[in-house]
């Protein structure tokens, strides 16, 4: 699954917002540039890092996870000097999901840009455990390789309608297009059983 910040370059660059592998997410190094193409904030680096924070939540949630599932983030920042702005907001964002992260000084392309931010995260319960992985993990397939079983799973799911084809395509971690492909062609098969 692929998510778009609606960012001048993504489609330039062909990259994404934030990108989902299963239950792995990553999402793309983000400023606080705005829409109109201005900087939020210019030169404050806390009120930037809250900006970004919330630009990204809205990127995991795109794609099904949270920010408690982060694990790594990592800042890029214009002048070390600074970094206490972005130090406190990462501490209010993730008190008590504390996960790992490092800083380097780095240029940034715009005037009173201060920081930029990337994410990754793993979808996982409570507990530590990792949604959807099982020995017979689908996201451990290649598209196009998944066995008959779990094409006919996934599409009697599908037709149960307990969740949405989105909603399932992000837990087996495949595309929508091949859950509604699946669930069609299963669809068929049922209704020619019947028609026998």
């Amino acid at each position: 699954m692929k998510a778009s910040g609606g960012g001048r370059l993504e489609e330039l660059a062909s990259y994404a917002r934030a990108r989902r592998v299963g239950p792995f997410v990553f999402v793309a190094g983000t400023t606080s540039m705005q829409s109109d193409g201005t900087v939020f904030a210019p030169y404050d680096m806390y009120e930037q890092s809250i900006y970004i924070f919330k630009k990204m939540e809205e990127a995991l949630n795109a794609v099904g996870a949270k920010m408690q599932h982060v694990v790594r983030t990592r800042a890029f920042v214009t002048d070390m000097r600074e970094g206490g702005g972005f130090i406190k907001a990462h501490g209010e964002i993730f008190k008590g999901i504390e996960p790992v992260t490092s800083g380097v000084e780095a240029g940034l392309t715009t005037p009173g840009m201060m920081v930029e931010i990337e994410i990754d995260a793993i979808i996982h319960s409570d507990d530590g455990g990792i949604e959807g992985l099982s020995e017979t993990d689908a996201t451990a397939v290649p598209q196009g390789e998944h066995t008959p079983e779990f094409k006919t799973k996934v599409a009697l799911e599908a037709i149960q309608g307990d969740a949405s084809l989105s909603e399932l395509a992000s837990k087996y971690g495949v595309q929508v297009s091949l859950v509604a492909e699946w669930k069609r062609q299963v669809s068929e098969n049922m209704a020619n059983i019947f028609d026998a």
